[in-house]
């Protein structure tokens, strides 16, 4: 009985490890075919991806180029922002400088007076030609002694009197300032200054100190929102200015002034020119008037000789031929004289000319 059992337990053990082993055989069956299942998904999947990541790394490469060329063009802005900012730093105080100069009225003077140069030199009227500079202008019934900055000299013995000495104080004050209220201020004191110019340009009266006299002066304003906003403070200036003889001008009215002079200089060049024609074509005509006497006298003293000469040639023939050849008679080594033939020929006269008078109308039409 027990042998029995134990034959059974053994048989029993033998067939849980039999069930055993075949269920590690079929799992590692089927683990080995998950496997196989799973490279081939993984070659497929590597398959389809692969084209993704060839476009992933030329993406990675043009995004590494792109980044380093941002980088180089970061550090040329860069430079370029340094060396803008240190040019506009200079700017910056060559501004602040220049508005500082121009705050002295000596400076300003100046700097108006090389802008007179260089807009004369624009409108065409050089120094040698047709201005003068720094005129020196005194007496004329007033005490002390003056000058203008330019004088302009135009065609018909006249000329423009330029100043260039200018109020701008106030001005400048007002375009540096932030408050509106004082702005304003000081606009409305600088076109007083400007309306005080003006009649201190009128009392120096060039027109009675400078030769040839200016018909007027000219107030050069070197800015030009100078004149707009002297004129909008003071809407009557230009009108009371101009009843002075004085006519406010910025440096684009004065080129057009300038430029209107050299006009007239070259049109009164021209009128000169043909002046000069004139006298030379009535010269010319004198001249060939006497010439043409002198011709006539030179043929009638031609017709002259050759009547002379005829005159002799028939004395020849007719008186010492024949009595040449009455010695050969008696002298035998006397020659027989050759016979001379007269000139026929007269000098050819010349047309009778108009006189003197009738050549000069004849020019002048």
């Amino acid at each position: 009985m027990v042998e029995t059992l134990l034959v059974l337990v053994v048989v029993l053990v033998a067939l849980l490890l039999v069930l055993q082993v075949r269920g590690v055989s079929e799992k590692a069956r089927l683990v080995g075919e998950q496997a196989a299942e799973r490279a081939r998904a993984e070659a497929g999947l590597r398959e389809m991806v692969q084209p993704l990541q060839t476009q992933l790394e030329t993406y990675q490469k043009v995004v590494k180029e792109l980044e380093t060329n941002r980088a180089k063009q970061e550090g040329s802005l860069s430079t370029q922002l340094k060396e803008l900012n240190r040019q506009y730093e200079g700017l910056r105080t060559q501004t602040h400088d220049l508005a500082s100069a121009l705050k002295h009225s000596s400076t300003r003077g100046t700097w108006g007076e090389i802008q007179l140069r260089r807009i004369v030199e624009l409108a065409g009227m050089v120094p040698y030609c047709d201005f003068e500079e720094q005129v020196h202008a005194s007496g004329g019934g007033h005490d002390g002694a003056t000058r203008p900055d330019l004088v302009v000299r135009l065609p018909g013995g006249t000329s423009i009197a330029v100043d260039a000495k200018s109020p701008g104080d106030a001005f400048f004050s007002a375009s540096e300032t932030d408050d509106a209220a004082e702005a304003d201020r000081l606009l409305e004191q600088f076109a007083g200054s400007v309306a005080a110019h003006v009649k201190t340009l009128s009392a120096k009266a060039y027109w009675d100190r400078v030769q040839p006299a200016p018909e007027f002066v000219v107030m050069f304003l070197p800015v030009e929102p100078m004149l707009a906003a002297s004129a909008t403070k003071r809407p009557r200036l230009l009108e009371e200015a101009f009843e002075q003889k004085v006519i406010l001008a910025t440096p684009t009215s004065l080129i057009a002034v300038l430029r209107a002079a050299a006009f007239g200089w070259r049109q009164e060049r021209i009128a000169e020119d043909a002046q000069s024609v004139a006298r030379l074509a009535e010269e010319m005509v004198q001249r060939v008037l006497t010439m043409w006497t002198y011709f006539e006298k030179v043929g009638r003293g031609l017709n002259s000789a050759i009547d002379a000469f005829n005159k002799t040639v028939g004395s020849f023939e007719h008186r010492v031929r024949p009595s040449a050849r009455q010695l050969e008679e008696h002298v035998q080594n006397v020659k027989d004289l050759q016979e001379i033939e007269p000139v026929a020929k007269t000098g050819r006269s010349l047309a009778p000319g108009p006189t003197v008078v009738e050549a000069s109308e004849q020019n002048s039409a």
